[in-house]
């Protein structure tokens, strides 16, 4: 069975990629703190985590790994990137111009595969359009057939094409 493994990275989008409005939406909870070194620690918490909400994030990096042959590709977005020489090796770079290509890239490897597992900060998540359900394949549920072990994870297999 064919398991793609990847990894996604995101970048919160600048502060004057919004407008007046907007930016006074996803701050507003810092105006009802009093103390100024309290306010702009909560901005600063707020601005950081925009990294991780889908409005407020593009996705700057996928890193896909074929579990079955080690060989690799790493999508990331670039306006002028050069591939090195000759340095044919287990992973491929490729510069994507914008977040759309990226994804689009994306799909059209993973629909491919069987499995697709996605790691989420040290745990892997199985995904499928169909399903979901413990994986006994995963080390989390080959103890407890749970999908409440201590590290998350879902199987389901992926509609073959």
């Amino acid at each position: 069975m064919a398991k793609l493994i990847f990894d996604i990275e995101t970048s919160a989008l600048p502060l004057d990629h919004f407008d007046e409005a907007q930016q006074e939406y996803l701050f507003r909870e810092c105006e009802k703190i009093c103390d100024e070194p309290a306010r702009a620690a909560r901005h600063a918490e707020i601005q950081q985590q925009c990294s991780l909400w889908p409005f407020t994030a593009q996705v700057v990096c996928i890193a896909m790994l074929n579990a079955d042959t080690s060989r690799g590709q790493v999508l990331f977005t670039a306006l002028d990137y050069e591939q090195p020489g000759d340095e044919a090796g287990p992973v491929e770079f490729v510069a994507c111009v914008d977040e759309i290509e990226m994804l689009t890239a994306f799909w059209d490897v993973a629909k491919h595969y069987e499995t697709v597992v996605l790691l989420t900060g040290g745990a892997l998540m199985c995904l499928s359009s169909i399903s979901a359900r413990p994986c006994s394949t995963c080390p989390s549920h080959a103890k407890t057939g749970s999908a409440t072990a201590s590290k998350p994870s879902l199987i389901a297999t992926w509609p073959s094409s």
